[in-house]
Formats: structure tokens, C-alpha cells, sequence
């Protein structure tokens, strides 16, 4: 387990061109601190302590006025670490929280008050100890509740075991983001007859898509993912968001800077109008103000 003595702050950064007013980093996390907010025992990673005031001065640093904290496994269904720092952004933050799944319609209001705003649903592999994680079924039983509050549904899954499911996901009228490019990783073929089903579905319904480039293996050009990121830029423009991915749960040295991140970014999308859609409009649009 983690404690203090392992602690070393994330580094700064900013990108070389200033990011649009009112930008949005749509995917980071905040650990700890662990003597208040444990990870839970025996869970599958060790993420690096990243309390509350590391993420406000990241997201200072890099020019990011708004933000989404999606909350991680490793704290099972205890959400009140992503809370806490949601409460202490002042307004300039949403939450996806990860309730237990017996959670009440009272407890689901309780977390809309505090500044939730979506669920996320990352499918436990097969004999995985899963808690702080919630399963399709759950998803699709959920999906009225959701709607009624005015959310939306966030998937975190392999590429494989999400378009096994796009079915459920055609009995819903919710929102759908689905994290980390699709669930791609650099071995499958853009190309390939999964990767374009996805891509078929998402033209057609209400998808959006993550711009995070943590499946990558190639920093710091990232050009083994690159042509997945092309291919959602250029299919539902106004449906990707970009996520930093902030603190780099599986890299706890040597993290990416985030400044940096947004460098490939823009280097891959030079459009200025297409960057002030992926950092302001669409967010604004699917999370409604912070």
C-alpha cells in the first residue's frame, strides 16, 4: 500500500499555444490524500497520490478552466475523495462518480447535488475482483435513472467488449462517452471490422469519444494511435473531447506532461475551429456547466 513517504507531486507544464477561455480537460483522477482516502486493499494498481490541490495546480498550469474527475476503482464505491475536490473547485469541476450498485435514488440525488453528472461503467474482466466497478446490466437497468437526472453514460472497456454490447446500448436514450479512443490498443487495425462497426455506431447515435492517448506505447509522438485519434476527429467532430488522463494511474515515474499532450493535439488537429470544439463547445454542451 502507499503512504506519504511516497509522494512526489505530478510535474507542471503548459502547452506551447494557450488553450481557449472556458477549455475543459475532460478525464483526470485524484488519489488521495491516502491517509484520508486509502485505495483499497489488495486492488489490482498503485496509483500515484494526487490530492485536490495537485489536480488545481495542473489544471492551472495548463491553461484548463474547467474539468471532469472520473472516479477510480481503487477506491471501490467510495466516492468522496472525487467529491471533495469537485467541492473545492469552486464550480469549475464535474464529477463521474462510480455508486454501489444497490445505490438509492436518494443517494443518486445526493451525488447530483454535490456536482456529479454521469456514471462510469468499466466491466470487470472475468474473475477480477471488482469492486468500484459496474457491469453492463447495471448500465442498462440504470439508464432511466440517469436520464431522469440529466446525465450521461461513461464506458470504460476494451474495443471488443464494447461492440459485443452496442446492442444494450441501443436501448438507451442516454448519452454515451466512451473513454481512452474507443478501447482500442495499438495492435488493432484501424481498419479492422470492430473498429469501423464502433465508428459506424457512433456516427449514428448520441457518442461521444475521449481523446486520451493513454493506450499509446510510443511516447512521447504517440504515432501508434495516432490514426485512431484521426478517424473520431474526422467522423463525429463534434463529439470528441479531449482527456488528459492526469495523474497517469500506470505511470507513477516519468509521467507525461500535460502540456505536452496538448502539443500532439494540436499538431494533429491545426483547425482552430475544430480545437475550440473539442476544448469548450462540446463539453459545454455534454456537461452543461461546471
Amino acid at each position: 500500500m502507499p503512504n506519504q513517504d511516497d509522494y512526489i507531486p505530478r510535474p507542471l507544464s503548459k502547452p506551447g499555444k494557450p488553450l481557449p477561455a472556458g477549455a475543459w480537460d475532460c478525464h483526470s483522477h485524484v488519489f488521495g490524500p491516502f491517509d484520508r482516502y486509502p485505495i483499497r486493499k489488495g486492488h489490482r494498481y498503485t496509483p500515484p497520490e494526487a490530492p485536490w490541490q495537485d489536480y488545481e495546480a495542473m489544471r492551472a498550469a495548463a491553461g484548463f478552466d474547467n474539468g471532469s474527475l472520473v472516479h477510480a476503482s481503487s477506491a471501490a464505491y467510495d466516492n468522496s475523495g472525487t467529491l471533495e475536490a469537485i467541492s473545492k473547485a469552486k464550480g469549475r469541476v464535474i464529477g463521474v462518480a462510480v455508486p454501489a450498485p444497490d445505490a438509492s435514488d436518494a443517494e443518486l440525488q445526493a451525488l447530483h447535488a454535490a456536482g456529479v453528472r454521469a456514471v462510469r461503467f468499466a466491466p470487470a474482466r472475468e474473475q477480477e475482483d471488482a469492486p468500484g466497478t459496474l457491469d453492463f446490466d447495471v448500465m442498462q437497468r440504470w439508464a432511466p435513472r440517469l436520464k431522469e437526472l440529466g446525465w450521461h453514460i461513461q464506458v470504460h472497456n476494451g474495443l471488443s467488449n464494447i461492440v459485443e454490447h452496442l446492442p444494450i446500448f441501443r436501448t438507451m436514450s442516454v448519452p454515451v462517452v466512451i473513454d481512452h479512443l474507443g478501447g482500442v490498443k495499438p495492435d488493432v487495425d484501424p481498419d479492422g471490422s470492430e473498429f469501423r462497426a464502433l465508428l459506424d455506431y457512433a456516427r449514428h447515435h448520441d457518442v461521444y469519444v475521449k481523446l486520451t492517448l493513454r493506450v499509446a506505447s510510443k511516447a512521447p509522438d504517440y504515432s501508434d494511435v495516432r490514426a485512431f485519434h484521426d478517424r473520431w476527429v474526422e467522423t463525429i467532430p463534434d463529439r470528441v473531447i479531449f482527456g488528459s488522463d492526469w495523474p497517469f494511474i500506470n505511470r507513477r515515474t516519468d509521467p507525461p506532461l500535460v502540456g505536452h499532450l496538448v502539443d500532439v493535439f494540436d499538431a494533429w488537429v491545426p483547425d482552430e475551429t475544430l480545437r475550440r470544439k473539442v476544448f469548450v463547445d462540446t463539453p459545454l454542451r455534454l456537461f452543461g456547466a461546471a
